[in-house]
């Protein structure tokens, strides 16, 4: 999916995103990500070496915001407990939405699987959390911009 957003320096920046509600697909270039949370899309996307958080049109550096995920209602690892993400500037709560993951957690014993790889809240908040993930979104994702930024008139 192109999008286009402004930066906070102002100038415009075309992305292609993978919507994270779909299958996973690894054809096509991108330069970051994309879900639905309750009304708002959420996402990421690296330009120019840095990493960008967006919430609908409004997009901010990684560093001005925090993001966490915590549990509510925890019944057991298997089941499927209540959640909350948020992210907040400052003391301004940005999103702040409580769910239940849609896919079931496998807990096989035959291959390692992580509670992340059923609930993409969890695994966005992690990875934007982590600076060794963070560095592994950039190395992935800053070589697939479509075009330079343009200075917004």
């Amino acid at each position: 999916m192109k999008r286009n957003f402004k930066i906070p320096d102002g100038r415009l920046v075309q992305t292609t995103l993978r919507n994270m509600h779909g299958l996973w697909d690894s054809s096509g270039d991108c330069n970051g990500c994309r879900l639905k949370a309750k009304k708002k899309e959420f996402g990421f996307f690296v330009f120019e070496g840095s990493l960008y958080v967006f919430i609908d049109n409004s997009v901010l550096e990684l560093s001005s915001v925090t993001i966490s995920n915590e549990i509510i209602e925890k019944k057991s690892l298997l089941s499927n407990q209540k959640r909350i993400l948020r992210v907040c500037k400052g003391k301004q709560q940005l999103i702040c939405t409580e769910y239940k993951r849609k896919k079931k957690f496998d807990n096989n014993p035959f291959w390692p699987t992580d509670e992340e790889d059923a609930d993409f809240y969890l695994w966005i908040s992690n990875v934007l959390n982590d600076p060794e993930r963070v560095q592994v979104l950039l190395e992935v994702y800053s070589g697939n911009m479509e075009e330079s930024a343009e200075p917004n008139n």
